[in-house]
């Protein structure tokens, strides 16, 4: 009988609430399993502890039995020799023969009846030391008891005490010999041996609970201390655990049988429970495992009953999302304004928008999907879209982007005019995306704009060519005035009245000032014509800068202007009439910028990478802001409060012949405050190197 969709989540239900009470009684019997298995190693644990204790123990007897042996020695001497001058010489070398006998040993004392020490092993005579008032001399004095003792003296550096009483031989008391041990020594033993393994640390005390050793000596125990011996020995007992230096400890402590000491030993519980864990994680692992196979095999029976119809839900939710953004997609592809053709990786055609078809000129449903690529050229073969020329270089293009799968770029050329670029990108699943844009207005765009710039270019050289012509012509007879001028002014054809003398010397300076405009001119014709070469030559800086500052001098004398030349004795590689025309211009728009009582100053310093500055300071009107950048500009004057004849040549020109140079210009300036104009020439120009000018 079929499962009902009812009845299929009862039986849901039940096999769920059956899993949770199976799994629950399982791992209550795995929690009983492993608890019954803690207490058993934690038991098994102080077992081996208390062993190990033990042992340390008869170790630790072992060694102390030592001390008692020569403290034996000693007392039978006393008893025998007695402690005259024979029998005191007689102690001393036993002192010292037990003390060299006895590893641990510090030193084997013998001291009298009175507390006065009467051999030593460390000092022959001995010591003149007084034990009447130590606790370990007033019991043997005031016990009759002859067992030994072991106790602490703790004045100074803490010293283990082993002392026996001393009997004369009538049976009185004769003293009392005793030997030191340094706790740290006599516990020696254990790094000697070997530190019992898994012991956390080692006590000996005496039975009253005083500590008289302990090791490691990491221990937060010190030594004196007087420890709660009960509580240990209780703890040992029942086997719970004790917290010492932060981490618990299980114990063991055993009493030595022939000596008054006490052996305290402490295993750290996560070592003892170090094996119970790995089992613990192993068996965890095991149950979880055989868990998680029954769960499994029962809910897949429960999942197995609700999969199918949520596996159906899901396929057809799917299927309506597919179907949703397809639709969104090709409504995107056939709004955008790029083609777009879909080849997949047998190079049938996938999709195609309508753009495509628009820039083509095909009616809708031309390209259908599944076309082959030679099928979709055939269409537009017979529609004419492309000239047979172009056809064959739109196949060739389209077959390569096909085999290479790379993303490529070109152009394309229709019979109507229109200018398409097309791009093609590798998709994921093999195939090619084909996108094509139309560009026809960019093309036209660029096109006029490469006519315009050829358009500007020959109109800036039928200028330039104009004014090399016109200046040419305008200079042969400006020569033949300057000429006449001087020789007249001169007196060569005799002498001429005041009056018409003045007017000749007015005549050969306007000529002359025209001449250097024409020249000028002519200068930056041929720069811009790319015409002006150099003549380089070794050029003297210094030589070049005063015969610059002669020709302006004049006139600055005029208006009242001083000069000032702090340029050092330097030599450049440059074309000399350039130089000279570039410091000419320089200085002249100082001279015509600078109001009378002014200074201008030309100096030398030296320029990063080893270059050279030659800078022309005045202290002239300055030049505004706005006007900063447009000074560069040849023809452009500045229009303000200060007018200045001139064509705006000047600093053009310089900026050009110095950039012919390999060097650069460098303008800096302040209303009210002046004007400097440096001109920068790279390092390949200096021949000496520039000191830095005097301020």
């Amino acid at each position: 009988m079929p499962i009902t969709p009812r009845a299929s989540g009862f039986f849901r239900r039940d096999v769920t609430l059956g899993a949770g009470l199976l799994l629950l009684l399982v791992a209550g019997v795995l929690l009983l399993a492993e608890w019954r298995d803690y207490r058993q190693s934690l038991e098994s644990g102080r077992n081996r502890v208390q062993t190990m204790t033990d042992l340390i123990a008869a170790q630790t007897e072992t060694a102390a039995l030592g001390f008692d042996r020569t403290l034996r020695a000693v007392s039978r001497t006393v008893q025998a020799q007695g402690i005259g001058d024979s029998g005191r010489r007689l102690l001393s070398r036993l002192a010292s023969q037990e003390a060299r006998e006895q590893p641990g040993a510090r030193a084997v004392l013998v001291i009298g009846s009175d507390g006065n020490l009467l051999a030593d092993s460390e000092s022959n005579p001995p010591r003149a030391l007084a034990f009447a008032t130590h606790p370990f001399f007033i019991h043997h004095r005031d016990s009759p008891v002859g067992e030994a003792t072991v106790d602490l003296e703790t004045d100074g550096v803490p010293v283990m005490v082993f002392a026996r009483r001393l009997l004369a031989a009538d049976g009185s008391f004769a003293g009392v010999a005793a030997v030191l041990v340094d706790p740290t020594d006599f516990l020696s033993l254990y790094r000697t041996a070997g530190r019992p393994p898994g012991v956390s640390e080692i006590l000996l005390m005496k039975p009253d609970g005083t500590l008289l050793a302990h090791y490691p000596r990491t221990s937060e125990a010190r030594v004196g201390a007087r420890l709660p011996l009960e509580e240990l020995s209780e703890s040992a007992r029942t086997g719970s655990t004790v917290e010492r230096a932060g981490r618990a400890e299980v114990l063991g402590i055993s009493r030595l049988d022939r000596l008054p000491l006490v052996i305290v030993s402490g295993v750290a519980r996560d070592r003892i429970l170090a094996h119970w864990r790995d089992t613990l994680a192993l068996d965890g692992v095991v149950w979880l495992v055989a868990l998680g196979a029954l769960l499994a095999g029962i809910m897949g029976m429960r999942g197995y009953l609700g999969r199918q119809e949520e596996v159906r839900q899901e396929l057809v939710a799917r299927e309506l999302t597919l179907a949703a953004t397809n639709e969104h997609l090709l409504a995107a592809l056939a709004h955008t304004h790029h083609g777009t053709l879909m080849f997949d990786r047998t190079e049938r055609l996938v999709l195609c928008n309508r753009r495509y078809l628009e820039l083509m000129r095909l009616p809708e449903g031309a390209l259908q999907s599944q076309m082959t690529l030679d099928e979709t050229v055939e269409v537009l073969r017979e529609k004419g879209s492309y000239s047979s020329v172009e056809l064959a270089e739109v196949v060739a293009h389209r077959r390569a982007a096909l085999a290479t799968k790379e993303t490529r770029s070109y152009f394309e050329h229709l019979t109507d005019g229109t200018v398409i670029e097309v791009r093609s990108d590798p998709i994921r699943d093999g195939g090619t995306l084909l996108t094509v844009t139309d560009m026809t207005a960019s093309v036209a765009s660029a096109e006029a704009l490469r006519a315009a710039k050829e358009e500007a270019e020959r109109a800036s050289g039928a200028k330039s060519d104009f004014i090399a012509h016109v200046s040419h012509d305008l200079r042969t007879p400006l020569t033949a005035i300057i000429g006449f001028s001087d020789a007249l002014s001169g007196g060569y054809f005799g002498p001429l009245p005041p009056k018409q003398k003045e007017y000749i010397d007015t005549i050969g300076i306007s000529a002359q000032h025209l001449l250097a405009l024409i020249n000028n001119l002519l200068d930056v014709a041929k720069i811009e014509a790319g015409g002006y070469e150099l003549e380089e030559e070794e050029v003297d800086l210094a030589e070049m800068v005063e015969r610059s500052i002669r020709l302006v001098q004049l006139r600055a004398d005029q208006q009242g202007i001083a000069i000032e030349n702090v340029t050092g004795e330097l030599w450049l590689v440059a074309d000399a009439n350039a130089l000279q025309q570039m410091l000419l211009n320089l200085l002249s728009n100082a001279v015509k910028f600078t109001p009378g009582g002014g200074v201008i100053r030309v100096a030398t310093t030296a320029a990063p990478e080893g270059g050279l500055d030659v800078t022309v300071r005045d202290s002239g009107v300055g030049i505004p802001p706005e006007y900063r950048e447009q000074v560069m500009l040849p023809y452009v004057r500045v229009m303000g409060s200060h007018r200045a004849e001139g064509t705006g040549l000047g600093l053009p020109l310089a900026k050009a012949l110095i950039e012919l140079h390999g060097g650069s210009i460098l303008l800096e300036s302040e209303l009210g405050q002046g004007t400097s104009v440096t001109l920068r020439f790279p390092a390949s120009r200096v021949l000496s190197a520039a000191a830095p000018a005097a301020p």
